[in-house]
């Protein structure tokens, strides 16, 4: 990411378009590339204890992958004049995505079906595009209560810093984004917008973890319904057979 971050600069400079195609990429990655890995790696074969397992690896994709993420998106911050706010909202933005996609791979690796596999790839990229692929099919503007589409469009505006001291003039010293900005007041942040990002942030997030909360409850009960079956068959094991009779 940081590559590509460094590619991007050096082909275009620091320009709004810059700054979000990293954001719309690290978004990607999250929902497409990452699932598409670890759905394409064989389901679990050993049990309640297996699919806990995987659990664990998948929560810890996730804890690095975002981690990582907070390498590429503060220093943006910086070179964006994007406010702290903006920049902590789209890191939970893209956790809360990235949390609720896991949670996607974790029920289908816990199944021993290719199709329920397949599945959660296509829930995965629906999270992200069917939401706006439906709006505009309809025709109908609004805001997007699941994909993070809009949330990242939003939140990747450019702070009102970045417009300079020359009134969004570029030719009198300002920078790319002054002369975005002046075109279309559109493309400045405003804390409006921020505040519906925040609330799509905190109901994806509340919705992703509590989902998580009910899967590890439905493993911890398969895995204690698995040892109460396991006991009777350990007794009849353990028992000897009857000593033989005389005549």
């Amino acid at each position: 990411m940081l590559a590509s971050w460094v590619l991007l600069w050096v082909q275009s400079g620091f320009t709004l378009e810059t700054f979000r195609t990293m954001a719309f990429m690290a978004m990607i990655g999250l929902t497409g590339a990452w699932p598409a890995l670890r759905l394409s790696q064989a389901s679990r074969q050993g049990g309640a204890a297996q699919w806990a397992r995987s659990c664990s690896v998948l929560l810890t994709d996730w804890l690095c992958l975002n981690i990582l993420l907070q390498t590429v998106l503060w220093p943006l911050q910086a070179a964006a004049d994007w406010t702290v706010s903006q920049t902590l909202w789209l890191s939970l933005t893209l956790a809360s995505t990235s949390l609720l996609i896991g949670l996607l791979i974790a029920w289908a690796r816990g199944s021993h079906h290719a199709m329920a596999r397949s599945g959660a790839m296509l829930a995965c990229v629906g999270v992200v595009v069917l939401e706006p692929a439906l709006m505009r099919f309809a025709g109908r503007v609004g805001s997007m209560r699941i994909s993070p589409v809009q949330s990242v469009w939003t939140l990747t505006r450019p702070g009102m810093g970045a417009l300079g001291s020359h009134g969004g003039n570029p030719a009198a010293g300002g920078t790319a984004l002054d002369a975005a900005a002046a075109l279309s007041p559109a493309h400045v942040y405003n804390q409006a917008i921020h505040a519906q990002a925040i609330t799509q942030t905190l109901s994806i997030g509340l919705a992703a973890l509590t989902g998580w909360i009910v899967l590890l409850l439905l493993i911890a009960a398969e895995g204690r319904a698995s040892d109460r079956a396991a006991k009777p068959r350990d007794k009849s094991a353990d028992a000897k057979p009857p000593a033989p009779t005389g005549p």
